[in-house]
């Protein structure tokens, strides 16, 4: 995320000018190969500067999910995948519990969000189900039940839990269905897996 510096909007990684005012967002010195993108440059740099700020997510592509305080997260975003926290009454769940990220205590509904796959150009929308604390795109609070684009390093809010989404190529491992795994990524009934980054059930 690119702060402004003439009047601190967040930006996604990649624009040059600031989507709220306009100022340039690369100082004196125009942005160098040499920093990104040039010789001896690492395959995931490459990948990152490549990728930064695009709607498209294509084939073969997860959400890479940074929630402050967390381990990062990969999702395969299904058709449509709902964010939340289970209801301790009902015992239903989303797709995406966020009871175990302090979800209860940042205000995250039990139903407040859900991203949708948009098959006609490979991009995600983000929906507000009409949460009580809000959604926020890029610290924009969006309308309940309208689409609202993502780009790849995006910050999302819900309620008071801030997270950056990121287009990542999948693992190797995600294509290893999993029928029901909670919001840590473990199968249920099943014992930890081995691999450091936690992965959803709608993931996998």
């Amino acid at each position: 995320m690119q702060i402004c510096p003439n009047c601190s909007h967040h930006n996604r990684p990649g624009v040059v000018f600031c989507d709220n005012c306009g100022a340039s967002l690369i100082g004196d010195s125009p942005l160098s190969t040499k920093s990104f993108g040039g010789p001896g440059t690492s395959p995931e740099i490459e990948e990152i500067v490549a990728s930064a700020g695009s709607d498209v997510f294509g084939k073969g592509k997860v959400l890479r999910l940074e929630i402050e305080g967390a381990e990062p997260v990969l999702l395969k975003p299904k058709q449509e995948t709902v964010f939340g926290r289970r209801d301790p009454a009902t015992g239903s769940m989303p797709d995406v519990d966020l009871t175990p990220f302090a979800g209860y205590r940042m205000g995250v509904s039990r139903r407040h969000s859900l991203i949708k796959q948009n098959e006609v150009d490979d991009s995600l929308e983000l929906w507000d189900l009409g949460s009580s604390n809000g959604s926020f795109l890029n610290g924009t609070r969006l309308n309940a039940n309208r689409p609202y684009k993502i780009h790849d390093g995006d910050e999302i809010r819900f309620g008071q839990m801030v997270m950056h989404v990121y287009f990542q190529n999948a693992p190797v491992e995600s294509s290893v269905p999993a029928d029901n795994t909670d919001a840590s990524g473990t199968p249920n009934g099943a014992k930890e897996p081995p691999q450091t980054t936690g992965k959803f059930d709608s993931a996998l």
